[in-house]
């Protein structure tokens, strides 16, 4: 089993004045040479930065920057996320001089040429979210799967609590969700070693990978941890959840959600069951610590399914994010 996408905290950039733009170019410009793209490449993700953060300056309402490595690709994504006023008409947007006039690449138009993945999603009166990856080399190619994911932590915390990883295999592929209990670096610790205990555990039933997390973590203060097969073959979504980090599948408007036990790996683990769903090519996954409402859907106009995942972890996170705790978002789609 390939892992593709390993966790990776998300850095929230808000742009709140003018002088925030020059700080999101140096951050992300420091990180893609911390990755080390050589100067081409990093002068076309610092256009991309600034591009997208002075749009949000000039044209949007409670504008941030989402910002991660991406997997192990040594990739950057860049997401701009606003509340508004929306775009009407988003083929006029992608003109160059539309809506960052005056700057070095004139715009969205220039995101999108400059980006190795770009996509976009906005709905008038709510927000847009803007998606750009690019990565140090040649973009990796198209995968069985795509993800996006949203891992940040709670405002004051040095690290996210919750930790996620994801992984294909011939049969199909593989997502692991996991929610530290408490905050910081003791809740970080424990996800992130139920989340290498999966990594270390390809090709085997959720339920023993589950069972070893539990073995694996008991020093730590424990976790609540979901995790989700996917057999492209026989159709099905296997899902094992202990606590309550939700999964569902999203298919045709409609949700399915997913069924976990209570208990705490590391700690009291009452039950591990694998519970099956249907699976088929439209379907979504998406999993999250409980960082993010129930009461979340995908009503936001037409269109929002079918975007890259990683718009659609995106607008969960800007719309039903509590605020009190860290959160994560993963979601999963088969196909480019």
């Amino acid at each position: 089993m390939e892992v593709i996408v390993a966790t990776r905290d998300t850095h929230v950039i808000p742009i709140s004045d003018h002088s925030r733009i020059g700080d999101a170019r140096r951050t992300i410009g420091e990180l893609a040479k911390s990755l080390g793209f050589d100067e081409t490449r990093r002068g076309k993700i610092e256009i991309v930065a600034s591009e997208l953060a002075t749009n949000l300056h000039n044209h949007a309402q409670g504008g941030y920057l989402l910002v991660r490595s991406h997997g192990l690709a040594d990739g950057i994504e860049i997401l701009a996320v606003d509340r508004g006023p929306g775009i009407s008409n988003l083929a006029e947007c992608m003109r160059d001089g539309f809506s960052t006039a005056g700057t070095a690449g004139n715009g969205i138009g220039a995101v999108k040429r400059q980006s190795q993945v770009f996509d976009i999603f906005s709905q008038p009166g709510v927000g847009t979210v803007v998606l750009a990856q690019l990565f140090r080399a040649a973009h990796p190619g198209p995968s069985r799967f795509t993800v996006g994911a949203i891992s940040v932590a709670l405002a004051g915390e040095p690290i996210c609590g919750d930790s996620w990883t994801a992984s294909v295999s011939p049969r199909g592929a593989r997502v692991a969700v996991a929610d530290g209990l408490g905050h910081g670096p003791d809740a970080a610790q424990a996800s992130l070693n139920a989340m290498r205990s999966v990594e270390m555990s390809p090709g085997q039933p959720g339920t023993m990978v589950v069972a070893n997390a539990h073995r694996s973590i008991a020093s730590t203060r424990g976790a609540a941890m979901s995790l989700c097969d996917i057999d492209t073959e026989a159709g099905l979504a296997r899902f094992v959840g202990v606590g309550n980090v939700a999964g569902a599948i999203v298919r045709g408007g409609q949700i399915l959600s997913m069924v976990s036990h209570n208990g705490t790996v590391g700690h009291q683990l009452l039950k591990t069951q694998e519970f099956t769903y249907p699976w088929t090519k439209d379907s979504i996954l998406i999993m999250h610590s409980d960082g993010l409402t129930s009461r979340w859907n995908l009503d936001h106009g037409p269109g929002l399914a079918m975007r890259h995942p990683s718009v659609i972890a995106a607008v969960l996170h800007r719309d039903f994010v509590r605020g009190r705790d860290d959160v994560c978002v993963v979601v999963m789609r088969e196909g480019a």
